[in-house]
């Protein structure tokens, strides 16, 4: 139980995709504490809203915009009055405000801290679904801007070159490799020359 994980568990729609994860998993040794189901996120009665969802404490989320406009419904009712940390990959949750907003590979991680308390500066919205649901799926009257949370120490600044990055104006002096027998010094005479 590496880092407080109890179980960690993959669920996408595509079986296919479901068994060759399996697959590679069965070759990992020892064996990690991971299981892999097909189920389908835009039925609100799958298995992955029933049972899987409301448990998680971590959520990682691999979805277009419209994907997580679609699914942000759901995801709002099964987390009510729950904590949870909540990383979205390439795209932000629209409606939400990200805690922190980090980078990596060129791709922006969201990160938003579901019911906790402790963090400063609740955010306000109304444009909530939950405000949306009927009275019986929004049982104590609870929106996401009582569990969502603002932190704006986050260090994301958009890319104002996209495609660019500034390492590709750095001379690492690969040209000192253009002799045959690999001597930087006859390479930079023939350059003289």
């Amino acid at each position: 139980m590496e880092y407080g994980v109890g179980e960690s568990i993959g669920i996408d729609v595509d079986e296919g995709i479901i068994q060759r994860a399996t697959d590679r998993l069965q070759r990992i040794h020892p064996q990690p504490n991971i299981k892999f189901i097909v189920s389908d996120l835009m039925d609100a009665g799958s298995p992955a809203w029933t049972e899987h969802v409301p448990k998680a404490t971590i959520l990682t989320m691999y979805f277009a915009k419209e994907g997580l406009q679609k699914i942000r419904p759901m995801l709002e009712q099964a987390l009510i009055g729950k904590q949870c940390k909540i990383y979205t990959c390439g795209y932000p949750m629209p409606g939400w405000e990200s805690q922190i907003v980090e980078t990596v590979l060129d791709m922006p991680i969201h990160f938003y801290d579901w019911g906790n308390a402790d963090v400063e500066d609740a955010i306000l919205r109304a444009d909530s679904f939950v405000d949306e649901l009927p009275p019986r799926m929004s049982s104590a009257g609870n929106t996401m801007d009582q569990y969502m949370r603002k932190n704006t120490k986050s260090t994301f600044q958009p890319d104002p070159l996209p495609g660019f990055h500034p390492d590709d104006l750095v001379d690492y002096g690969w040209d000192d490799f253009d002799s045959p027998d690999g001597d930087p010094e006859e390479s930079k005479q023939r350059k003289r020359t």
